[in-house]
């Protein structure tokens, strides 16, 4: 396989996977989840252990932290 060929079919598996892959947005707060992507607008989300979960381009407008446990969390480009 070319590396043009190799480019190809890793942008396209990309494309198609999505940038929530991997994601369960339906997953409770837990440490170490993964909402990549995920919907938490007006979550109440107090008083939960979220310690290294995976937060990136995750919706939190309105969303409750107070009290979370957020150490080592990756926030990437939540909003």
């Amino acid at each position: 396989m070319t590396v043009n060929a190799y480019r190809f079919v890793v942008v396209a598996f990309l494309l198609v996977a999505g940038p929530s892959a991997g994601a369960a947005c339906d997953d409770p707060p837990a440490r170490r989840v993964n909402w990549l992507g995920c919907d938490k607008q007006n979550a109440d989300l107090r008083e939960v252990d979220l310690r290294e979960a995976v937060l990136m381009r995750v919706n939190l407008s309105g969303a409750d932290l107070s009290e979370s446990r957020l150490s080592g969390a990756d926030f990437g480009r939540a909003f």
